[in-house]
């Protein structure tokens, strides 16, 4: 599993340019929408075949505030002439098709809009993605921005492999991933999970819980 990060505050042209700024339709995007755009080059910037059409990349993000920063601002022009640029960000899913557009993804992708970050939803629905057979990898992205100056966003790129069986990985040594309790460090842990950024789906204990995504009690 990769997490990425953009911390508040951060200058999203200058983070932009820093990572290639070779996508001109950067610049028309609703806050959201550059939010996810940037979070999803972040994690694939080392990727081989970059953009070699896909099916097997599911996407899925998840906001509290959908797409409000651009229906206000959508609608502060119902008074003079309604903006056809702001009004194609007016939906929460359209960076779903921003990120597909550009990365070639035809795979799986899904817009949640939910009350708060809550980590035990994104795991479920993470493994969900994965029952589609031809998914070997998803990519679920936080990205709420309520303004353009207010904003939260990470992500995180899952492989089959991080959901491996136990009886496919080592059962205790360092990334294993096995089914009693997990005391390894970057452990996927079917018991207790006391590793550092451990997806765990009983008891999280460990560091790294919020990010490493668990399904039941992180502490």
């Amino acid at each position: 599993m990769k997490t990425v990060a953009i911390e508040k505050g951060t200058s999203l042209t200058e983070l932009y340019r820093s990572l290639g700024g070779d996508y001109p339709k950067f610049f028309k995007m609703d806050i959201q929408c550059k939010l996810g755009y940037l979070l999803v080059e972040k994690l694939l910037q080392d990727a081989p075949d970059r953009f070699v059409p896909r099916k097997d990349v599911a996407v899925l993000v998840f906001s509290r505030s959908g797409s409000l920063a651009d229906d206000k601002a959508f609608a502060a022009t119902l008074d003079t002439f309604p903006s056809p640029a702001h009004f194609v960000y007016t939906l929460p899913n359209t960076v779903c098709g921003e990120i597909a557009i550009r990365n070639r993804f035809m795979g799986e992708t899904r817009s949640y809009v939910l009350d708060s970050f809550d980590p035990e939803i994104l795991g479920e629905l993470v493994l969900e993605a994965f029952l589609d057979e031809e998914s070997s990898s998803v990519i679920a992205i936080w990205a709420d921005a309520p303004s353009e100056e207010e904003w939260e966003a990470r992500a995180w790129l899952f492989t089959a492999q991080d959901l491996m069986p136990a009886h496919h990985c080592c059962h205790h040594g360092e990334g294993g991933c096995h089914h009693g309790e997990g005391h390894h460090e970057g452990g996927c842990c079917h018991g207790e999970g006391h590793g550092e950024g451990s997806c765990c789906h009983g008891e999280g204990h460990g560091e790294g819980q919020h990010e490493g995504c668990c399904h039941h009690k992180g502490e």
